[in-house]
């Protein structure tokens, strides 16, 4: 899962207390229990929790490289499902990989490409770049990856989760009234780029952008079309399966073990589905994780929407596709013990 924070100063030299930029990245331990990282310059702290997937042993952030007699910087939270693409485009640039992670192919984009990247990546990210005198900032085109951030005093502030933020002895944790209103009363909605503290606001999905000495400027690079509707509906259907076909495929890149959860859904189930059959096309068995609580059968009522409890959808499915599945239970009080232990503040 990875987790980014950092601070950044171009109109002063931060001079910061490296406990602070520590004990922000504490706040996030549990989603990068592998590694930590951290870079210090005059204007630019960036502190890295990482979670390893790919090459773990090179992939170590910030990761720095020099190109044409420039430095860069980056620091990303993410996975680039077009890597083999463009570690392709990179190589017959005449640049030399060092890993076979995709945090360096995301840095070399931006070089080659600048702004450009953007467009270029397909996947779920949420990075920045330092580059010379600004810092590259960019999120994925449905805000996948969280990046969260606050502006004070010419710092701006980010992270991946909010209590990292709040964990800089400059912010203080002040409810912001609209940002409420719209979790009671939207959620699981929201409007792109709120929260519920004040001053704490978050990049907005397919936006990208740089903090210099004159501040944040924010731009969408990206946005959904809609178009009339030409095909039959076999041709839609066949178009449907393509592409839900070659976005699974795509995602199964991994140099560790890969495992979906099957809830009995539809959803689940066809991710599920299409995952089982790449791996037997590889030799391989899927494994596959389903949750139920215990009690829940005693209170399921039957409806029209819902004949039967999810869990028996999810074990003939597995059944059928022959994976290798596991289902975990827990009563209510564990439940609550396991989110606390998901979500620790």
């Amino acid at each position: 899962m990875c987790s980014i924070c950092g601070i950044l100063n171009f109109n002063e030299s931060l001079g910061l207390d490296k406990t602070i930029i520590e004990n922000m990245g504490k706040t996030m331990l549990h989603r990068g229990p592998d590694q930590q990282g951290l870079f210090m310059d005059r204007n630019v702290v960036f502190q890295h929790n990482r979670l390893s997937i790919m090459d773990p042993e090179n992939g170590l952030q910030p990761m720095t490289r020099t190109y044409n007699g420039k430095t860069y910087t980056i620091i990303y939270n993410g996975e680039i499902y077009n890597t083999p693409l463009l570690r392709d485009e990179i190589i017959k640039a005449g640049i030399t990989l060092e890993t076979t992670c995709d945090t360096e192919v995301v840095l070399y984009t931006y070089i080659l490409y600048g702004n450009g990247c953007a467009s270029k990546l397909n996947g779920i990210f949420a990075f920045a770049v330092y580059d010379d005198d600004k810092v590259y900032l960019c999120r994925d085109r449905f805000g996948v990856k969280p990046f969260f951030y606050s502006i004070h005093n010419n710092n701006f502030i980010f992270g991946s989760e909010v209590k990292s933020i709040l964990a800089h002895p400059d912010i203080r944790p002040v409810i912001d009234q609209t940002g409420l209103w719209q979790l009671l009363f939207l959620s699981p909605m929201k409007l792109a780029g709120t929260g519920v503290f004040k001053n704490i606001k978050e990049i907005p999905p397919a936006t990208q952008g740089y903090f210099d000495k004159n501040g944040l400027r924010l731009e969408k690079y990206w946005e959904l079309q809609a178009k009339p509707f030409t095909q039959t509906a076999d041709e839609a259907i066949q178009e449907t399966q393509e592409i839900l076909t070659d976005a699974i495929k795509t995602q199964l890149v991994s140099d560790v073990p890969l495992c979906t959860f099957l809830s009995g859904g539809i959803d689940s189930s066809i991710i599920s589905s299409v995952a089982s059959l790449h791996y037997k096309e590889r030799g391989e068995v899927l494994s596959t994780f389903s949750f139920e609580y215990l009690g829940n059968k005693e209170n399921f009522k039957k409806t029209l929407f819902q004949p039967e409890a999810d869990d028996t959808y999810a074990r003939y499915l597995a059944d059928y596709l022959g994976t290798n599945h596991t289902v975990l239970t827990a009563t209510t009080p564990a439940l609550i013990d396991y989110l606390e232990e998901a979500s620790p503040l």
